[in-house]
């Protein structure tokens, strides 16, 4: 058996806080890039990619770019150069999938009622696919309709931003990346009609993510304040259960847990109607996330997945193995 530490104690606490709203099979899953690191490159790395094939190497950007500024430099990437915009993105996003997330496999064998992500790479879809052959509805934007939640047999999968593979074609158009495609997505476009209408009526556990992009926030924002208006007319009305999983911050002079910058930035989200659960991260990447998910996994009675896969299922018939 597990020795019982303190981190891990932690862990199964949040597994158990989640177990009960996931098992009720009503909520949404929306998945980051995060789980994707080392996959596809993040979202800086891109916009240096897109400066060098677009040649603007003046605006390249550097680790302390903020989101807002990124979408920017895209926008002058795609306005130099367009085909070779669309056609990196299509390289970088658009190939065959030869690996897919663990994370991915843990979420999929969880009862949501439907999965989105703002992802461009085909990994989400590939892994749906894989595991309900011809039972997955693919809606990449900007053909988005939440209409089909829990109408149909088929298991929706929503790409927000656009998918950068259709069939065995890699695409770099439709892709919601610069200014410009943020703006005609979000000022009363498809994107924003779709998120406005999921968010009212939907409940819904974000992880790997950090909705850090201004138009998307904006959205939140929005509903957030519509129903404000509404619930003290209406008791009975409910706001949808919305939980972020996020992992704690710890200063980097001593690595010790640094309550006081959670606190204000759980303020972001909580000013969006959105829970914040904080799970230990020491290690700096995705693991414990994973090993949250496979705790509930279990919880449900549903395999549980280790590692990078393609196709592949392990079983974990006890708590002998730790991811």
């Amino acid at each position: 058996m597990v020795e019982e530490t303190e981190e891990y104690k932690e862990l199964q606490s949040i597994a158990d806080e989640l177990l009960p709203i996931i098992k009720k099979g009503d909520c949404i899953a929306w998945i980051g890039s995060g789980p994707s690191i080392g996959l596809y490159p993040d979202w800086t790395d891109l916009i240096i990619k897109l400066c060098e094939v677009c040649e603007i190497p003046e605006s390249s950007p550097t680790k302390e770019t903020k989101s807002d500024e990124l979408i920017l430099i895209a926008d002058k990437c795609k306005t130099a150069k367009e085909e070779r915009y669309q056609a990196k993105l299509a390289q970088e996003f658009g190939g065959p999938v030869s690996s897919t997330p663990s994370t991915y496999h843990l979420v999929l064998n969880m009862p949501f009622k439907g999965y989105i992500t703002t992802n461009f790479d085909p990994a989400l879809s590939f892994s749906a696919n894989s595991k309900w052959p011809n039972m997955v509805n693919i809606n990449p934007y900007p053909f988005l309709n939440n209409e089909i939640l829990g109408k149909t047999e088929k298991t929706p999968v929503f790409y927000l931003h656009g998918l950068a593979r259709h069939g065995d074609t890699p695409r770099g158009d439709n892709l919601v990346l610069s200014k410009s495609e943020f703006d005609e997505a979000y000022n009363g476009g498809n994107a924003y009609v779709f998120l406005h209408q999921l968010l009212q009526f939907n409940k819904i556990i974000f992880m790997g993510c950090g909705l850090t992009e201004n138009e998307i926030a904006q959205v939140f924002s929005r509903v957030r304040d519509l129903y404000l208006k509404i619930q003290p007319n209406f008791e009975r009305i409910e706001e949808p259960t919305r939980i972020i999983l996020l992992p704690c911050l710890y200063s980097k002079k001593d690595r010790k847990r640094d309550e006081d910058e959670e606190n204000e930035k759980n303020k972001f989200y909580e000013n969006m109607g959105i829970r914040v659960i904080r799970y230990p991260n020491e290690e700096e990447d995705f693991l414990n996330l994973d090993r949250i998910l496979e705790k509930v996994c279990r919880g449900i009675g549903k395999p549980a997945y280790a590692g990078l896969h393609y196709g592949i299922e392990e079983v974990l018939e006890d708590d002998s193995f730790v991811l």
